[in-house]
C-alpha cells in the first residue's frame, strides 16, 4: 500500500515522527549495548550501572548477586538472587545459587524450597541434578542427594567420575550406593569398580564385581585386566583366577579361559595376544621385537617369533601368569627353534612363583635347533604356591644377543598327583 502525502506541512510532520521513531530504537539499542557492555565488565559499578540501565532483565541482576557470592557477602547476594528468580523464575540455575546462599546463610527451609523449584522447572538437566545433589548433600539430606545423583547419571553416565567419590564420601558403604545412587548399568559399575580399587576397598569391589555378573551387561576388556591386575597385586590370585572364568561371557573371553586340559591360556599362539589378565603380557625390552606367526605344521599351531638384536638383556619380555594349586604335581610342554641365535646365555623358559620367585623349572638353553624340539618336564609346587609365571629369561644375562627364536604349543597340566603338606 503506498500512502500519498499532498500537504507539505503533513510531509514534514511525518518526518518527524520518523526521525524520532528511529531515534528512540537507536536509543534503545545502544542503551542494550551498554548495558550489555557494562553487564560484562567484572566490578560492582558497571553491574549496577547495567541494572540502572534495564531493570528488568534477570541475568543482570544474577550477575549481580553472583559477584556478591564472589566477594562472600552472602546477605546482598541473596537479595539479588531473590530478585532475579522473581524476574525469571523459570531458570533452574537461579534457583539452584539462590539455595547454595540460603544454605551457607543456615536458612535450611529455604534452601529447599530453592532446590524445590530448581528441580521443577529443570527436572531432565543432569548438571541441575548435580548441583541439586551436592546442596542436599551440604545439608546432611543423603537420600535426596542420592535420588539427585542417580538422574543425573542416568542421563549422562560420563558423569560418574566426578559423582562416586561424592557418594563415597557420604556413604562409604557399596550396597547402600548400588542401590540408591547408582543406575544399573555395567558402565557405571565398572566406573564404581576402579574408584574402589584406587581407594583399596577390596571387599567393596568384589560386592560390585558380583554385581556387575548379575546384570549379565557387557564388560570392557580393559576393566577385567584392571581387576585382575589389583587382585594379583594384592596376593588374591584365586579371586583374580574367578574373576577371569567370569570376564568369558561378560567380556567375550570364553575361547581364553584355561582348561583342565591345559592352564595356560593360548598356549597355541591361535589367539589374538591380549597383553593383559592371564592372557600372555609383553613389556618392551631394547632389541627385542615379537611378532605372531602362522600356523606351524610341527607344532600344530601358530608360532611366537622373537627376534633379538641386543647389547644385553635378561628378560625377552612375554610371561604368562598361570593360576596353580599348592603341593600338587604338574607337566609342563613347550616346542621351540632356533635360527642364527649367537651370544653367551641363551634363552631358557623359566616356571617360578609369582610372588616368591622359587624356581620350579629352568629349562636348558633354547639354542642350536633349526627344526621343532619339545621340553618337558614335571613338577610339584609347594604349600603356599597359587600363582606361577612363565617368563623367557636369559641365564648368565649381560652379553649381546642376536637371532630368532621361535615358541609354540605350551601347555601346563595337573598330573593328578598331590604332594604332602
Amino acid at each position: 500500500m503506498t500512502i500519498t502525502i499532498r500537504v507539505p506541512a503533513a510531509k514534514r510532520s511525518f518526518l518527524i515522527f520518523c526521525l524520532c521513531l528511529a531515534a528512540l530504537y537507536f536509543a534503545i539499542i545502544s542503551s542494550q549495548f551498554v548495558a550489555y557492555f557494562s553487564a560484562s565488565q567484572p566490578n560492582l559499578a558497571s553491574l549496577k550501572f547495567a541494572l540502572r540501565l534495564e531493570p528488568w532483565n534477570a541475568n543482570y541482576q544474577y550477575l549481580l548477586g553472583q559477584y556478591y557470592w564472589w566477594l562472600q557477602q552472602r546477605a546482598e547476594a541473596r537479595t539479588e538472587l531473590k530478585k532475579a528468580v522473581g524476574l525469571n523464575p523459570h531458570n533452574s540455575f537461579f534457583w539452584l545459587n539462590l539455595a547454595s546462599v540460603e544454605d551457607l546463610l543456615d536458612r535450611p527451609e529455604d534452601a529447599r524450597a530453592a532446590v524445590k523449584n530448581a528441580i521443577a522447572v529443570g527436572p531432565y538437566s543432569p548438571r541441575i541434578a548435580v548441583q541439586a545433589g551436592n546442596i542436599y548433600l551440604n545439608e546432611n539430606q543423603t537420600q535426596l542427594a542420592f535420588a539427585q545423583f542417580r538422574r543425573a547419571l542416568e542421563g549422562a553416565p560420563y558423569l560418574a567420575g566426578q559423582i562416586i567419590p561424592m557418594c563415597w564420601q557420604a556413604q562409604p558403604d557399596a550396597s547402600e550406593l548400588l542401590r540408591d545412587a547408582l543406575p544399573a548399568s555395567s558402565d557405571i559399575y565398572s566406573s564404581f569398580l576402579e574408584f574402589l580399587i584406587s581407594q583399596k576397598q577390596r571387599a567393596a569391589a568384589a560386592m560390585v564385581w558380583a554385581q556387575i555378573g548379575r546384570l549379565g551387561q557387557p564388560v570392557k576388556i580393559n576393566d577385567v585386566f584392571d581387576y585382575v591386575h589389583y587382585l594379583i597385586g594384592e596376593h588374591r590370585p584365586d579371586e583374580a583366577r574367578t574373576v577371569w572364568r567370569d570376564a568369558g561371557s561378560l567380556a567375550g573371553l570364553k575361547s581364553y579361559a584355561p582348561s583342565q586340559q591345559n592352564l595356560m591360556v593360548n598356549g597355541d599362539f591361535n589367539l589374538t595376544v591380549l597383553n593383559g589378565g592371564f592372557d600372555w603380557t609383553y613389556e618392551k625390552q631394547p632389541g627385542v621385537s615379537i611378532e605372531l606367526e602362522p600356523s606351524q605344521s610341527e607344532v600344530g599351531g601358530a608360532s611366537l617369533m622373537i627376534s633379538y638384536d641386543s647389547g644385553g638383556l635378561e628378560d625377552s619380555g612375554i610371561r604368562q601368569l598361570i593360576s596353580v594349586s599348592p603341593n600338587s604335581t604338574y607337566h609342563f610342554s613347550a616346542h621351540f627353534k632356533t635360527e642364527n641365535l649367537e651370544g653367551a646365555g641363551g634363552p631358557h623358559f623359566v616356571l617360578q612363583d609369582a610372588y616368591t620367585g622359587e624356581s620350579y623349572f629352568q629349562s636348558d638353553e633354547l639354542v642350536n635347533s633349526a627344526t621343532w624340539r619339545q621340553v618337558t618336564v614335571d613338577f610339584q609346587t609347594g604349600p603356599a604356591t597359587h600363582l606361577l609365571i612363565l617368563r623367557i629369561s636369559r641365564v648368565p644375562a649381560g652379553s649381546a644377543i642376536r637371532g630368532k627364536l621361535w615358541i609354540g604349543n605350551l601347555s601346563l597340566s595337573p598330573t593328578g598327583k598331590q604332594g604332602g603338606s
